[in-house]
């Protein structure tokens, strides 16, 4: 993958804004996290057109259906559970919202990536990318960090 073959550089960060006054909300952030985190851009890509169509459904994000989605796409049902009660992984996705909010990405067009240095973990900016991209567009980002060196990183990618 682009970013294992520079993991020592690259960083990103993960960034997605649920409502989060809604439990079913969360839990479909985190589906879409556990998704890419274990399957990649794919399972990624996967996971959220299930989820998209689920949304209109009463019970769309009910944890049931959350796990029949899962299912569908090939992640683990236990990872799943695991991922859903971890404190640690709710926690981080209100500390990217907080971090995509404080770099000046547009909330209202997400879930994306933010490519950044490895060394600052997204915190001196970096380069935002909408979900269910063509593989040329993190290629490009990956190229305009690298580029930068140890300057600093805009936060648009012209």
């Amino acid at each position: 993958d682009l970013l294992e073959r520079h993991k020592d550089t690259l960083g990103y960060m993960w960034i997605d804004t649920p409502d989060l006054k809604s439990a079913g909300s969360k839990k479909a952030s985190l589906l879409s996290f556990l998704a890419f985190q274990h399957l990649g851009r794919q399972g990624f890509v996967r996971a959220n057109e299930r989820l998209l169509a689920a949304q209109d459904e009463d019970d769309g994000f009910s944890d049931p259906s959350l796990l029949r989605i899962a299912k569908a796409i090939g992640l683990d049902r236990a990872v799943v559970t695991a991922g859903l009660k971890d404190v640690s992984l709710h926690n981080q996705l209100t500390a990217n919202v907080d971090n995509a909010r404080k770099v000046g990405v547009d909330v209202d067009h997400l879930p994306g990536f933010l490519i950044c240095k490895a060394t600052d973990q997204c915190r001196g900016g970096g380069y935002y990318l909408s979900a269910a991209q063509a593989v040329r567009a993190f290629e490009k980002r990956i190229r305009l960090v690298l580029e930068a060196g140890a300057g600093p990183l805009a936060t648009v990618a012209h």
